[in-house]
């Protein structure tokens, strides 16, 4: 799916030094922050108030899928190096 969100120029700005620090595309800089945030976000909050019940079984905030720290670093760095 293509999705070009409108971000203000602080946020781009970060994104793009990050992007140049890893040496990646900003926009798989992005999917990785995006990917990091379920470890940061308090997991039952997001289930709580989520509004589509539907995809939990895909769902990285849902307690079958949700992930420890390290295991998922580890796996977006191999991706981001691939």
């Amino acid at each position: 799916m293509n999705y070009t969100p409108e971000i203000s120029n602080e946020s781009f700005y970060i994104l793009q030094r990050i992007a140049w620090g890893m040496r990646m595309p900003a926009s798989v800089v992005m999917d990785i922050i995006l990917r990091i945030v379920p470890l940061i976000i308090d997991r039952e909050k997001i289930c709580c108030e989520c509004r589509n019940k539907t995809i939990c079984r895909n769902c990285p905030f849902s307690s079958e899928n949700h992930k420890c720290s390290n295991e998922l670093i580890n796996m977006i760095m191999k991706k981001g190096e691939g």
